[in-house]
């Protein structure tokens, strides 16, 4: 590398990243195993080498000239990154509105501005503490956090990099060593015990985009650095397999990044560093298919998320062979055209002089910004929001929009309003330390623990309440059932020491078994009444379409008698284990079990009460309650007299 010579194997290389990560995003199964289950580690394969060139790049300047040029440096990152970005923020704009309900154009706007201004990992690590929302695979900018991740090294390390260059030459590679060293142990630290943190921030990464940095910093003055011929035949070859195997191999929770991304670093710097003409894996990376795809891989890369997004929600989550082929098909197309059409000609100094790439990034920075605006301030004015809206009439087609307003009525009693929209599991301050029962009136105070499923049935028992004048509801955020300190601040807190009955609600797992029977104990002993809950009952949906949204969208039927019998075809069997070790567990103690199923469904109607009496969502996913759902849940719970053993619950002697 003692010129800038092109290398059609990195190219290979990058074919190799962008159709991994296209066959993971696709998102197949064989025989219920997932098709390339480790292809998201192609980004990691472009990490590397993007810190090789990069380095690479910036020495071969500094060694010619003696100097760096800043602006230069980040004018060619702007040609390289930005026009092809902001065409494809623009065309998911366009289209949104056809496939997007208005809080998914809200944060489609939202996400994009934070691409935008390089903080898109940022924004999306924020939304993925958010409990229930909707899946990552129908977000159609969420892949920009690689972007983003790239563009902040390229903020701080290029310079950092120069500095060394003129000042500590000789210090660089012990000191990139130890970088690399310690930024491995901190992302399997933060894997460990911040996954999401670690998944999206730049400092688990780092030793990726460092480990090829290191190398193109010295192969510019030593490009035959530690090779002979033994090595150069066997390294490519280890490399690839390395790759390979990973790509087939290594599951998203096998401490990545960190342990389980090793493979694919060490595999992508073997293939670089000794990689030569001849060689069979050399010839293989730079044949003519591999490098085509190589060099429209950043269009690829960008175009096929918001397409494969896009193409799943026009399914309604469920696409076959045809959909998956359109995609493909879609992405190659539009990806060749961006590359020959925005790529290549922005790339080029002649064909697109700075004033032009200044004059028109800003203008599309202004007109992004504007439009995003317009998105926030009325997304139901967007393009096909009125057809829509036609569609579902008086429903409300926005789930996230339910699953917000269900967390409502906990946190209009708090005015922190932290009832747990982002911590489930964990009491709200007025949860922890304020007391909601009236000790004036008489009758059972029940206090609901759990995660959101707590909140779902402190909804209901409140809407049981107001036509149960003897009943009082108060809820506290508890899950998991562990953890000394955590049990303590649950019986100490006022709602806890004041409350008749202790009700457990919640998602629960196999391993919650063995710590709620300690907790049955441990509150009976202090002189609680305790009943438990069914998991809740579960239908075929999630957080974007139910099954409302589903039949509607298919059908055209709003009618709810229709769509309650559709339901009942469309419970889910996969609690009916756990429910039946919930009741043991419920006989063993001597409490009351009380089946959820028992006021959604009818047996003999054969019908489940998945739109309310009035026509509405009564739940918003699979298993979570509308605010309309609660109401209509907890008029049928006085009507068939669900709560009566919950009332007559005593604590034993």
């Amino acid at each position: 590398m003692s010129k800038t010579t092109y290398r059609p194997e990195i190219d290979g290389l990058r074919a190799i990243a962008v159709l991994s990560v296209l066959v993971y995003h696709l998102n197949l199964s064989i025989f219920d195993a997932k098709l390339l289950q480790g292809g998201f580690l192609g980004v990691d394969v472009f990490f590397v080498i993007s810190g090789f060139l990069i380095f690479g790049l910036i020495r071969l300047e500094f060694d010619h000239t003696g100097r760096f040029s800043v602006l230069g440096f980040y004018e060619r990152r702007a040609r390289r990154l930005l026009p092809a970005l902001f065409v494809v923020i623009a065309a998911t704009f366009a289209v949104s509105g056809y496939f997007l309900v208005p809080s998914g154009i809200e944060q489609l706007a939202t996400s994009a501005m934070a691409s935008i201004v390089f903080a898109s990992n940022i924004y999306w690590l924020a939304e993925s503490q958010t409990y229930g929302a909707a899946s990552g695979l129908l977000q159609p900018l969420l892949h920009t956090w690689s972007l983003a991740v790239e563009e902040q090294f390229y903020i701080v390390f290029p310079l950092l990099y120069v500095v060394f260059l003129r000042f500590l030459p000789k210090a660089i590679g012990v000191l990139a060593g130890a970088a690399i060293f310690g930024g491995l142990l901190g992302a399997i630290w933060f894997t460990e015990n911040y996954p999401n943190f670690s998944f999206y921030m730049i400092f688990t990464r780092i030793w990726e985009l460092l480990a090829g940095a290191l190398l193109g910093h010295a192969l510019v003055k030593k490009p035959d650095l530690g090779h002979d011929f033994r090595l150069a035949w066997l390294m490519p070859k280890l490399g690839l397999l390395a790759i390979i195997v990973s790509l087939f191999t290594v599951h998203l929770s096998w401490n990545h990044p960190g342990l389980g991304t090793i493979g694919v670093v060490a595999g992508t710097v073997a293939i670089i560093w000794f990689a030569r003409a001849g060689e069979p894996v050399t010839r293989l990376l730079s044949s003519r298919p591999m490098t085509a795809i190589g060099l429209i891989s950043y269009s690829l890369y960008l175009w096929h998320y918001p397409i494969f997004a896009y193409g799943r929600l026009h399914a309604l989550l469920e696409p076959g062979w045809r959909d998956y082929s359109a995609w493909i098909a879609l992405t190659f197309l539009f990806a060749f055209l961006s590359y020959r059409f925005i790529e290549r000609p922005f790339r080029m100094r002649d064909r697109v002089g700075n004033r032009t790439l200044i004059g028109s990034g800003v203008a599309s920075v202004f007109v992004l910004a504007a439009a995003a605006g317009i998105m926030l301030g009325s997304p139901a004015r967007m393009p096909g929001q009125a057809q829509l809206a036609a569609l579902y009439g008086d429903i409300e087609p926005d789930n996230e929009l339910l699953r917000t307003q269900s967390w409502v009525p906990l946190n209009g009693l708090d005015a922190l309003g932290t009832a747990g929209e982002r911590n489930v599991g964990y009491p709200s301050a007025r949860e922890q330390n304020e007391l909601w029962f009236d000790l004036e009136r008489e009758g059972t105070k029940i206090l609901v623990v759990g995660n959101s499923h707590s909140k779902d049935m402190f909804n209901v028992l409140a809407a049981a309440a107001e036509q149960t004048p003897a009943l009082q509801v108060a809820r506290y955020g508890f899950d998991p059932f562990r953890g000394e300190r955590k049990i303590s601040r649950l019986t100490e807190s006022p709602n806890f020491q004041s409350a008749d009955v202790v009700v457990f609600s919640s998602s629960y797992s196999a391993s919650d078994l063995a710590d709620m029977a300690g907790l049955i104990a441990s509150f009976q002993a202090s002189g609680k009444a305790v009943a438990i809950m069914s998991q809740s009952l579960s239908f075929e949906g999630n957080n974007t379409f139910n099954i409302v949204d589903v039949y509607l969208r298919k059908k055209g039927s709003r009618d709810p008698g229709v769509l309650n019998k559709r339901a009942w075809e469309m419970i889910s069997n996969d609690h009916e284990t756990l429910n039946a070790a919930l009741e043991a567990l419920a006989g063993a103690h001597a409490v009351p079990f009380l089946r959820k199923s028992d006021f959604i469904c009818d047996e003999t109607e054969r019908a489940c009460m998945i739109m309310t009496p009035d026509g509405q969502k009564a739940i918003y996913d699979s298993a979570h309650y509308t605010v309309e759902g609660a109401r209509a849940y907890g008029a049928r719970i006085v009507e068939i007299g669900w709560l009566n053993d919950i009332i007559a619950a005593e604590a034993p002697e």
